[in-house]
């Protein structure tokens, strides 16, 4: 204000035709100042999102830094800020101050299924089921908030602080609790009993000097663009378009199933007709060959008459190898009977093998209260070797669809029912390969009722 009451007051003392001159000098002197003043608030804008994400570590030392890996693809480097610098190890989970953890995403692309399975799975197996339905819920939409792929450059940061828990992405907030045990369930799929690998977990607790690569990459910060593209994660409208494109996803993916199965509906169609034509024409065939024959063996027969008494002998030689010939066929019969009927029970001991794996599995199997809390379903589908001793091996869960929670059940169960319900002597053989299958489902409690084998019998 004060600026502008100058200028107004040397435009006043000055004649109309200075006062041009006057004010083109004014003006072209306040343009390197108003191009710095941009330049600091685009500054001022960077920084304030960078303060905003990391509002909770000031006055925090960084206390370790590492690379988190996964099947030898490095996702983030991790690291732990806390004010108290002089703790290790377990006081580190003990430990109530002011605290936090950063997710800095260093893998090109990092999809939302992969986020949501890796954390669902390493919360589950480094913390005890709860019943704190709140905890479950704050779980819950942290793995599942990204509502696109995390990119390289991303972060995560979760914050303690006031007995209370912040997380934030890109300077965006994702949720805020007052629930103490959220952060602690986070904290320990890096320190829990089951950590990634010892190094990382060591690397964290500050066992291992700081790497100043790592550290540097830790604090680098978000670049403006992607803070503004995933503004849009936040937004309800957005969230609302979404949910509409993946109605209209799934519409149009039903529409294509349906003209699918119409489509080879009448392709079956054409085959079952292609298929009636050509039965038709092997029984035209075959009459008109019976009636070739009939005719051929009735003008055997008067030829016959003819040379009757030439025939005699023949017929009799003819009549005795016949028998010879039939005597061998009843007993070649005999034997392919007996050998099938072996078969068929060696069969029937398989199947009712199998059955009886799959019967006892489906009484043995308990829902995992993780799965429960995380409403995971799917249908696990285990191959695998089974030898005479009970040992089982080449264990395949490739065709399952559910996740890893779920199938690890299964196999556990399983190793349990060989266990109690051994080979059956009689069952010949060294090894077989065996399947079973097994459907989650919230809704349902039991499984479907499987039919016992029957022995086929031979006529």
């Amino acid at each position: 204000m004060f600026a502008l009451g100058s200028v107004y007051k040397v435009l006043a003392e000055r004649p109309f035709n200075k006062r041009k001159i006057v004010l083109y000098s004014i003006i072209k002197n306040l343009i390197a100042p108003l191009i710095l003043t941009f330049i600091v608030m685009l500054i001022g804008l960077r920084n304030t999102h960078a303060e905003e994400a990391g509002i909770f570590t000031e006055h925090q030392n960084i206390k370790g830094v590492a690379v988190y890996e996964e099947l030898g693809i490095e996702y983030y480097v991790a690291s732990i800020s806390l004010a108290n610098d002089s703790l290790e190890g377990k006081e580190l989970l003990q430990f109530n101050g002011n605290q936090s953890i950063k997710i800095k995403v260093t893998t090109k692309r990092w999809s939302a299924r992969k986020w949501k399975a890796q954390w669902q799975n390493n919360i589950a197996i480094n913390n005890e089921p709860t019943s704190d339905i709140n905890l479950i819920e704050n779980l819950a939409h942290f793995t599942q908030f990204p509502r696109g792929s995390l990119q390289h450059g991303d972060e995560v940061i979760v914050s303690y602080y006031d007995g209370g828990s912040h997380v934030t992405f890109n300077g965006h907030s994702v949720l805020t609790t007052a629930n103490k045990n959220f952060y602690s369930y986070i904290l320990n799929t890096w320190l829990g009993k089951f950590s990634p690998n010892r190094i990382f977990r060591e690397k964290l607790s500050g066992n291992h000097s700081l790497d100043p690569k790592l550290l540097a990459l830790s604090q680098e910060t978000v670049e403006l663009n992607r803070l503004e593209n995933t503004k849009t994660w936040f937004s309800v409208d957005q969230a609302k378009a979404e949910k509409k494109l993946q109605q209209e996803r799934l519409a149009k993916k039903q529409k294509e199933r349906v003209s699918k199965e119409r489509n080879k509906l009448i392709a079956n169609e054409e085959a079952l007709l292609k298929e009636q034509k050509r039965l038709e024409a092997i029984k035209t065939k075959k009459i008109l060959q019976e009636k070739a024959e009939k005719k051929a063996r009735i003008l055997a027969e008067e030829k016959a008459r003819k040379i009757k008494e030439q025939q005699k002998k023949a017929l009799e030689r003819k009549q005795r190898l016949a028998w010879l010939e039939k005597q061998k066929k009843l007993a070649l019969i005999a034997a392919e009977k007996e050998k099938q009927r072996a078969l068929n029970e060696q069969k029937y001991l398989y199947e009712l093998y199998q059955w009886q794996l799959q019967v006892k599995l489906n009484e043995v199997v308990v829902y995992p209260p993780w799965a429960r809390q995380f409403n995971q379903e799917g249908s696990v589908s285990l191959e695998f070797n089974l030898n005479r001793a009970g040992n089982l091996s080449a264990m395949n869960s490739n065709n399952s669809l559910a996740s890893k929670i779920l199938v690890q059940e299964v196999e556990k169960r399983l190793n349990f029912v060989v266990e109690s319900y051994p080979v059956p002597k009689d069952l010949k053989g060294n090894h077989w390969a065996f399947s079973i299958n097994y459907i989650f489902d919230l809704r349902k409690s039991e499984q479907e009722i499987l039919t016992k084998p029957q022995l086929l019998a031979i006529e």
